[in-house]
């Protein structure tokens, strides 16, 4: 009786490994396609639940935004738009702003990457992955482009900074104006000096011309 529990017991824990390894190798043949170009996953993603988790890093990088890592408490905070998402790791509940949502599956730290859930992540930034069976192949499609009105700001402000330009260049001209200035006061400056030393010859002059005259006022 108890050789028999044994056998199956040994059995079921074969079947639950192998189910297991299945899965990974089954994440392993996966590929993503992020606008047309596969992305380059430095741990193969892993299927938990009839869901993917991917590294976050990449995921993430993907769509533009740079998530927030706090380790004292394990979680994840990034933000595109208005879209704010924050999970937790080992947590199935992540949040989309203040609304929770319970995820199939949490994320979880692989081979010292942290893996989060790449539907969660799509669709919270508005964009629905595309699952091809027949290739293992999950396909996303995202505008990256800038929105029209944050063209019209950026022409604004490229508006503003050429205006500065010349409002600059304008001023280094008043400011070689005023050197030139400087330049011919410093002249006038020097001129006048000399006119001074002049007129304190002359002055010296008429004093010795005076010396004489009272000197030969004197003799006589």
């Amino acid at each position: 009786m108890f050789q028999k529990y044994t056998k199956r017991t040994i059995l079921a824990l074969i079947i639950s490994t192998l189910f297991l390894v299945s899965t990974v190798f089954a994440g392993q043949d996966i590929k993503i396609i992020f606008n047309g170009e596969e992305l380059k996953l430095d741990v193969a993603p892993v299927v938990e639940n009839d869901t993917t988790l991917v590294p976050l890093r990449h995921v993430f990088e993907a769509f533009g935004v740079s998530p927030e890592w706090d380790g004292a408490n394990q979680t994840i905070t990034a933000a595109k738009d208005d879209v704010v998402i924050w999970l937790q790791l080992n947590n199935k509940i992540a949040k989309i702003g203040d609304e929770e949502v319970e995820l199939l599956a949490a994320p979880k730290a692989v081979d010292g990457r942290t893996l989060v859930p790449l539907r969660f992540i799509s669709e919270a930034f508005g964009v629905s992955p595309e699952w091809d069976g027949a290739t293992k192949t999950i396909t996303i499609n995202v505008d990256l482009s800038v929105p029209a009105e944050d063209e019209d700001v950026d022409t604004e402000v490229e508006d503003v900074d050429a205006e500065a330009e010349d409002v600059d260049a304008e001023v280094e001209d008043v400011d070689a104006e005023a050197e030139d200035v400087d330049a011919e006061a410093e002249d006038v400056d020097a001129e006048a000096e000399d006119v001074d030393a002049e007129a304190e010859d002359v002055d010296a002059e008429v004093e010795d011309a005076d010396v004489e005259a009272e000197e030969i006022s004197d003799a006589e």
